[in-house]
């Protein structure tokens, strides 16, 4: 049985607004792999993602795709309700410029649970060293990237990252740290 869950797009842009926050602009494909890690370490830690973003394997790694759909105004890969809304109210809050996400105005941030903070902070504190390469190259290596880039459905099911989590798969990055 899949899980579903609902795209909450506003939650989407405050987690997009704390990862642009310090430099006011990143690379998008940067931006993709935190939130990435992000969803995933807040699904295996407390039972549920941030914003609730469909996660894919794609060819430069997981990614939640509606987020990455909505900055590249692919409405044929979205899988929300109103997505020229979301998108509208997105090119509110940032400007998408040169394969960057600049900051433009803050969303609303009080979206954002006590819990979602702590894993975005976490994850931000761990991988801020790490450039966009590296990142793909982190990605690349997750074990859920590597069953579900192969399949002609890329998206990666909850059910696989709760299951990873349960039995016990470790990895030595902060994205596991509470799996045991």
């Amino acid at each position: 049985m899949n899980m579903q869950f609902t795209f909450m797009p506003e939650k989407a842009f405050a987690v997009l607004e704390k990862i642009v926050q310090n430099e006011n602009h990143i690379e998008i494909k940067k931006a993709m792999k935190l939130m990435y890690l992000m969803e995933k370490a807040h699904l295996q830690r407390y039972g549920r993602q941030i914003a609730d973003d469909r996660l894919c394997a794609i060819t430069h790694g997981p990614v939640p795709s509606n987020t990455l759909a909505l900055i590249e105004n692919n409405k044929k890969c979205a899988r929300m309700i109103d997505f020229k809304s979301s998108r509208d109210t997105l090119l509110h809050f940032f400007k998408i410029e040169n394969n960057q996400l600049i900051k433009n105005i803050s969303p609303d941030m009080d979206v954002l649970s006590t819990s979602d903070v702590q894993v975005i902070d976490e994850i931000l504190n761990h991988f801020k060293t790490y450039n966009t390469d590296e990142l793909i190259e982190y990605t690349h290596n997750l074990p859920e990237y590597k069953i579900f880039a192969g399949r002609k459905n890329k998206e990666i099911t909850i059910e696989y990252l709760t299951e990873e989590c349960t039995r016990g798969v470790k990895e030595k990055a902060i994205v596991h740290a509470e799996c045991a």
